[in-house]
């Protein structure tokens, strides 16, 4: 796939994710953006403003908005009503020029002396002559200054200074200087729409609060950010508003302009007590104060805003956007109760983001909540996830434990909560036991099946229903339990009753099918049985009768369990057919089975429904099935095998005379070494050698006395038998004649009940198998969605009896979910056989899809049967994503195979 790698956003690449990516592998983009914003901005815990660069107004600004003004490189604030412009420009250096005006109503920058107001106490001021400003100053030698001291303040409210009139009768409370007003913390234009520029000397820098600005202008792209040592810069915006919709949760963050005021103390001449000169000179220093975004906004942009309701009942919490623990103290807090909307603006709904904190593997820890304080960002608690979420349609519970926590929380505060999802447990590799990765150890906590469906374990054992997403049995001990009963809705709210209804579905009499229980939390607590007779549909749950396998460990009452099943085929015409099966411990390789089945081929072998290609993922020698890899442990492994039977050749001792063509057995085929006594022979009995028979050959008749028990023919007796004739007795010393049928069709000799004489019948009908052969296909196919019929691939089998039926079994292993309601079945070219509606669900999931299919009896030759599917109606689905899935669909699988079997059964 796609994937980069890095740390901050100017690491992404903007190719990636590539369109042939799978779509699990989405969540691993998603992760890698999340952790470059978070690293690129640290600090942002709540929404954040931009710098808006252009030549017009932001159509809809903020408070706190800043505005770079290309057209006339001015920085602008907006102050929530209107436009605020900045006494600086970003194309000058750091000065700022006062050309003319007037401070206090004395002019700067003229020729006019300048008028001082309220000099305060000044001790002693000399100016003896020189000018200021051009206007001379006293006399004309230089000024002389006495020991001013420490002035802290000179206020001159009247009177003159060389015969200048020197400020009023009140205090200066703000300053002029040209078109620059200085007032208390503002520096503001008296221009209309004038500009206000700053602009350094030289290589000079402009430094606003200690951050020294960038003296040059970026791009249109850029933002400011601060290397944490009081030096800012343009930053290159890497994010764009598509990448940053489709991450759901980035955010760009901009560094906020600093809005600088400054004070400035006018120069004045200092009060000198002299004869005929007072003056008195005095400045201050500009000083600069910065404005900063506050944390919070920051966190709003990438977590949702809540209202705390301090009851601690697990309900719906008060208000819209509401938010409760179980506990008031934070450390004992172990559910958490979220309203199904934030109270961000519009109160958007979140549950389906809150449903999806468990969808990870990591059973024991799904990952972090994060919940912090609005106003007092150092209040906050930290969660581990640990369970299954429950929807409550209109709020959501979600199971925790206490990581971490700071501060206090009080009823009506407001919270920002965030989620950050943990890694999913790693694959058990393919020999399960020595798996390299996984949080859970050596091997996956599901093996390489379906992650089964999720129930609530429940202790009762009633007959009668304990509530949706429930599982129980009707004995309080797993072993004695001969009753298992199941909910119609999983613990997910999905209703799955239509596939429950298949779990007796087999023709098999007592072995239906296998119910494997799991313990979520701890998967080595886990129960298998056997469906071993008829289900019961009580409406709102099954009953099914079951037999006790294997268990191991105990169930607490609600505790989550994955639940699996896998069915057993159907009665075949081979004799002896074995079910045999196993619970994997991911070390034992070896399945003894009930009886040798002659050939691996003879033989399906699944692991938790996955069917197992024969000579590939095993091989069977005598009556010891060999796994290529030892089964997973806990997985569930069943075994069907057929009776070594050869078809066509008879048992012993099963072959009546009425099956041998009359004159069929010549003398050639009798061996020369065969005792055959000489009361099975005709002909004169004087003419065969060594005949032994002595004096009897000389009798002209033969009495009962010189003939042996058991040792007359058939021409011997009355009345005369003829060619494919039964003699039976009657009780007497008759002997009576059966004659064979008048035309011959396979009649069958049989007693009618009460009959004394036995009689041809014809037979029962037909079902012997005459041949069945196995065909495999193991290449990989993805599925497009159709409305008419859509065939991926067939196969072909030679018909070898035209008066034979024709029977069909196809087992399509597939991966993912479907994408509406659909049909599958087999077609011939000629007739279309589907095996009912289907309708799964999206998800990621493997598994079987069925075909049986009698085509009847087809002329001899080479017949091709297709597997496909259709809608059925106008809406295009298709019924997985891919046919025969391996690692490219699941990085836990091999290369899965489907089967098609073919059967010749006489009709």
């Amino acid at each position: 796939m796609g994937l980069e790698s890095g740390t901050y956003i100017d690491s992404l690449v903007s190719t990636n994710p590539v369109g042939t990516d799978n779509r699990n592998q989405g969540d691993d983009h998603i992760r890698l953006i999340k952790a470059t914003i978070r690293s690129s901005f640290p600090d942002v815990d709540e929404a954040v403003l931009t710098v808006h660069n252009g030549t017009s107004t932001p159509s809809t600004p903020q408070t706190g908005t800043i505005w770079r003004d290309t057209t006339n490189s001015l920085w602008k604030f907006y102050n929530g009503s209107t436009w605020i412009t900045l006494p600086f420009a970003f194309n000058t250096s750091n000065s700022v020029d006062v050309n003319a005006g007037t401070i206090d109503g004395v002019t700067i920058g003229g020729s006019a002396a300048p008028t001082v107001t309220d000099l305060g106490t000044v001790t002693t001021c000399d100016i003896n002559g020189g000018t200021i400003d051009g206007v001379t100053i006293g006399g004309s030698a230089a000024p002389t200054v006495t020991d001013l001291g420490t002035v802290t303040t000179c206020d001159i409210n009247g009177g003159t200074v060389d015969g200048v009139t020197i400020g009023t009768n009140s205090a200066c409370t703000d300053a002029r200087i040209d078109n620059i007003k200085i007032d208390g913390n503002a520096i503001t234009s008296t221009d209309t729409d004038g500009d206000l520029t700053l602009t350094p000397n030289g290589a000079g820098d402009l430094i606003l609060d200690g951050v020294k600005w960038p003296q040059a202008d970026g791009s249109s792209t850029n933002y400011l950010t601060t290397n944490g040592s009081g030096q800012a810069a343009w930053t290159t915006n890497t994010v764009t508003t598509s990448e940053t919709n489709a991450a759901a949760s980035a955010t760009t963050a901009t560094a906020q302009a600093v809005i600088a005021t400054a004070k400035a103390v006018l120069t004045a001449a200092d009060a000198v007590s002299t004869a005929a000169d007072v003056v008195s000179t005095n400045a201050d220093v500009v000083l600069t104060n910065a404005d900063v975004v506050t944390a919070e906004a920051s966190t709003g942009a990438v977590a949702f805003k809540f209202t705390y309701d301090s009851t601690t009942s697990m309900a719906n919490p008060t208000g819209t956007g509401g938010v409760r623990f179980d506990s008031g103290t934070l450390s004992s807090i172990t559910n958490i109760a979220f309203d199904a909307v934030t109270a961000d603006t519009g109160n958007p709904d979140i549950s389906p983001l809150l449903l999806s904190i468990d969808d990870g593997s990591n059973d024991t820890h799904e990952g972090y909540i994060f919940i912090r304080k609005s106003g007092d960002l150092a209040t906050y608690i930290a969660f581990n996830v640990t369970g299954t979420v429950v929807d409550n349609s209109s709020w959501l519970q979600v199971p925790v434990t206490h990581s971490s926590s700071n501060g206090s929380i009080s009823d009506g505060d407001t919270f920002y909560m965030s989620f950050v999802r943990s890694g999913n447990v790693g694959a058990t590799g393919s020999t399960g036991a020595t798996g390299a990765t996984g949080a859970t150890g050596a091997t996956g906590a599901t093996g390489p099946g379906s992650s089964g469906f999720h129930y609530q374990f429940a202790t009762a054992t009633a007959d009668s229903d304990q509530g949706a997403g429930k599982i129980w049995l009707n004995h309080g001990t797993v072993a004695s339990a001969t009753i298992l009963y199941i909910d119609d809705d999983d613990n997910d709210g999905t209703d799955i009753s239509a596939f429950t209804a298949t779990w007796d579905d087999s023709s098999a009499t007592s072995d239906k099918g296998f119910i494997k229980i799991q313990a979520r939390a701890t998967p080595t607590d886990y129960a298998v049985f056997k469906v071993s007779s008829t289900g019961t549909d009580n409406t709102a749950y099954w009953e099914f009768p079951v037999t006790h396998l294997v268990s191991a460990g105990t169930f607490s009452d609600t505790e989550v369990v994955d639940v699996f099943f896998t069915r057993s085929g159907d009665s075949g015409g081979v004799a002896n057919r074995t079910v045999d099966t196993m619970v994997g411990d991911a070390s034992d390789d070896t399945l003894a089975l009930s009886q040798s089945p002659g050939s691996t081929n003879n033989c399906t072998c699944f692991i938790d429904g996955v069917g197992q290609h024969p000579g590939t993922d095993f091989n069977i020698s005598g009556s010891t099935l060999t796994f290529t890899t030892a089964p997973p442990n806990l997985s569930v492994v069943v075994a069907i095998c057929g009776g070594n039977e050869s078809i066509g050749t008879p048992s012993d001792n099963t072959v009546t005379s009425a099956k041998i063509v009359n004159g069929a057995i010549l003398d050639a085929d009798v061996n020369a070494s065969a005792a055959i006594a000489t009361s099975k022979l005709s002909g004169a009995v004087t003419s065969i050698p060594s005949h032994g028979l002595g004096a009897l050959a000389s009798l002209a008749t033969v009495g009962t006395t010189q003939i042996d028990n058991d040792s007359v023919t058939g021409a011997k007796l009355n009345p005369a038998l003829v060619a494919g004739d039964v003699i039976y007795a009657d009780g007497t010393d008759t002997i009576n004649r059966l004659a064979k049928p008048a035309s011959p069709a396979d009649e069958v000799l049989t007693f009618a009940t009460g009959a004394s004489a036995p009689s041809w019948v014809a037979p029962a009908g037909g079902g012997k198998l005459l041949a069945m052969e196995t065909v495999l296909n193991s290449t990989r196919y993805v599925l497009s969605t159709s409305v008419t019929w859509s065939s991926p691939f067939s196969a072909t089998y030679t018909k070898q009896t035209a008066t034979s039926d024709l029977i069909v079994f196809a087992f399509i292993a597939i991966h993912g979910g479907n994408y509406g309601a659909g049909q599958q079945g087999l077609y011939d070219g000629t007739t279309k056989y589907f095996n009912g509606w289907m309708y799964e669900g999206s998800g990621n999931h493997m598994g079987n899809q069925i075909a049986i299919a009698n085509f009847g009896t087809l002329t001899t030759g080479v017949k091709t049967i297709q597997w496909g599917y259709e809608s059925g109606n106008a809406t295009a689905v298709r019924p997985a994503d891919t046919v025969n899935p391996n690692s490219t669909d699941d990085a836990r699988s091999g290369q899965n195979v489907s089967t098609f079997i073919f059967c010749e059964v006489e009709a």
